[in-house]
């Protein structure tokens, strides 16, 4: 009985956190297996246990190693290549929104870099002049209305000038935000990097369910679409 509230009263904790991730309630499987190893005694409870360990570790290096945000380094390594395209005299705002914290180093860009976690700020890289000014925007999982805000903002700065871009690089799940929006500008989705799964904003189950199965290239397409990262342009 003392495992087992060793197990599920850290678990009842931290559900009352408003953000968690599974790693943090990894220690509770200590006492899990310290309650139920004696079950495993009879035949077959050994290779049954280790196959769960087996499985078990596979599904979450998929998950963890691959699926979860797995579209932020490809995202930053693509703009690296559109960046490095433009002039000298060009501006570059880059935004991420409801991902991780984009490494800025992968942009390979020349210059100083500082940072600030908070989501009001932004990371900016200085160049040369050789190479374009860049600005590298870090929303984290700011509310949709800070996104537009912030939006509104590089969108007169790009209005009042032709040399400024501005990419915004978010969650496919959120999609819905950037093609239903009621405002002047023009957001054109651009690539998709996959696979990519937030766990902060999944794709909806009844989106999955509702996949049609008819073809083969229709089903991995919504897929790609469903677990992807969007890159969108300001136009």
């Amino acid at each position: 009985m003392f495992f087992l509230l060793c197990y599920f009263v850290p678990i009842f904790i931290m559900s009352l956190v408003a953000h968690h991730e599974p790693r943090y309630i990894s220690p509770c499987l200590v006492p899990l297996v310290l309650a139920y190893h004696s079950k495993f005694t009879w035949k077959g409870g050994k290779k049954l246990l280790f196959v769960g360990f087996v499985v078990g570790n596979v599904l979450g290096g998929v998950l963890f190693g691959v699926l979860h945000q797995g579209g932020v380094v490809p995202s930053l390594l693509h703009l690296h290549n559109l960046v490095h395209q433009k002039q000298s005299t060009e501006t570059v705002h880059i935004t991420y929104f409801h991902t991780y914290i984009p490494p800025g180093h992968l942009l390979g860009i020349n210059g100083n870099q500082t940072a600030n976690q908070n989501f009001r700020m932004s990371h900016k890289v200085t160049n040369d002049r050789v190479e374009p000014q860049v600005h590298l925007h870090d929303l984290a999982g700011a509310p949709t209305t800070v996104l537009f805000d912030k939006l509104r903002i590089l969108y007169q700065e790009k209005q009042a000038s032709n040399n400024t871009h501005v990419y915004i690089v978010s969650p496919s799940s959120l999609h819905s935000i950037f093609s239903k929006h009621e405002t002047d500008m023009k957001i054109v989705l651009q690539e998709v990097f996959f696979p990519h799964l937030s766990m902060e904003d999944p794709p909806r189950v009844q989106d999955i369910v509702h996949t049609r199965l008819d073809e083969l290239n229709t089903l991995l397409e919504e897929l790609r679409l469903m677990f992807g990262l969007n890159l969108y342009e300001v136009l």
